[in-house]
């Protein structure tokens, strides 16, 4: 991770195979470095589970690989990799996945040069402030997180409109794929006149700056701390928030996460198309399931490549969900105001047979979903 970039960097030198983590969002754990070929596992240990999320820069001479275990830990289209220092990247197929138990292995593509390997495209708080000026977005205060570093939102469209739509992003902070398709979002609801948006980039800002999955965080998950007394300050600071500004407004809550990776061979699965997750109040999620199969129909019509699939819907379970403590999108279905609640799960994967999802089709399919949201409010 981040903070153990020294004594990696400084253990890695000394053989032929170079393992570095020493930028924001890198995530490993060094195993086995040899002549030509580097053995990595992700670095859970801020997790209550085992984590499929890395992010890492390896060198070596000609014929050098790498090698990273875990139970399952590329997606379908298998090692994400930049030879520029993470400004581009490219994934490397299929092929790149071997089946047992999910592992990956990747020969570097150039010798004598670092790589940039990742499970998925790594997203910084910098990638998203330099996204906001470039589109022309405010960046506004929201937090102080518990390493004491400013959190922020973003507010766009029609301030005074009595339709809102409260976005969030990154309670899980390994959940990248999702930040492309706020960008989209933000881009279009810039110039709205219909809806006034709120968005919140970083719930969990730490984590993702300091590289670690997120998901399953000890010791809560900030997506299972809507309940009592919040430990995180950006969810106390989210429920007043979304409570306010919900309050006499038509408001759609959407909360943005990407599913869990599934090995290369299930590629029809959940894991590698985008769904919704609804919540247990049976009049708000009658109109998200409309929302969801009106946004799919859109998106066949506009000839957008990412469709989400209303087949894979997950509908409230009673004997699953209440087994875990609230979800945010399970506590903004209780605000009086808010017409629709829900999660949305969006992955760099697709269904097989088909190319992986690029940040820009992640984007158009925001643009995409706030053309829904806008009809929605019709």
């Amino acid at each position: 991770m981040f903070f153990a970039a020294v004594a990696l960097f400084g253990a890695a030198a000394f053989a032929d195979m170079q393992v570095r983590s020493d930028y924001a969002g890198a995530n490993v754990s060094v195993k086995k470095l040899g002549s030509s070929v580097a053995v990595v596992e992700p670095d859970s240990s801020s997790s209550k589970r085992p984590g499929y999320y890395w992010n890492f820069e390896a060198k070596g001479g000609a014929g050098a690989k790498v090698r990273v275990e875990g139970e399952t830990v590329v997606d379908a289209g298998g090692v994400f990799f930049s030879t520029d220092g993470g400004a581009t990247w490219s994934q490397t197929g299929e092929n790149s996945v071997r089946t047992d138990g999910g592992a990956a292995e990747f020969n570097l593509p150039k010798a004598g040069v670092f790589v940039r390997m990742s499970s998925v495209i790594p997203y910084q708080a910098g990638d998203f402030k330099k996204f906001a000026r470039e589109t022309g977005l405010k960046i506004l205060p929201f937090c102080t997180t518990e390493s004491g570093a400013q959190n922020f939102r973003v507010s766009c469209g029609e301030a005074n409109s009595k339709n809102r739509l409260i976005i969030t992003c990154r309670h899980h902070a390994c959940e990248t794929a999702a930040s492309f398709v706020l960008e989209g979002v933000l881009a279009a609801a810039k110039n709205s006149k219909k809806v006034g948006v709120d968005a919140f980039p970083f719930i969990d800002l730490d984590s993702v700056e300091r590289g670690e999955q997120g998901k399953w965080r000890a010791p809560r998950d900030f997506n299972q701390d809507y309940f009592g007394e919040p430990r995180y300050n950006a969810v106390a600071e989210l429920k007043k928030f979304a409570a306010a500004a919900s309050s006499g407004r038509r408001t759609i809550v959407l909360d943005l996460h990407s599913p869990s990776i599934a090995p290369a061979m299930d590629s029809e699965n959940r894991a590698n198309c985008i769904y919704f997750v609804f919540g247990r109040n049976s009049q708000k999620v009658l109109r998200a399931k409309k929302f969801s199969a009106s946004l799919a129909e859109l998106c066949q019509k506009t000839h957008c490549r990412l469709c989400n699939f209303p087949q894979m819907d997950i509908a409230y379970n009673p004997v699953f969900h209440d087994r875990r403590p609230r979800t945010f999108a399970q506590w903004c279905e209780t605000l009086p105001c808010v017409e629709l609640s829900a999660a949305i799960e969006i992955p760099f994967a697709r269904k097989k047979g088909l190319p992986s999802a690029s940040p820009d089709d992640l984007r158009d399919f925001g643009k995409a979903l706030f053309m829904q949201i806008e009809r929605g409010f019709e």
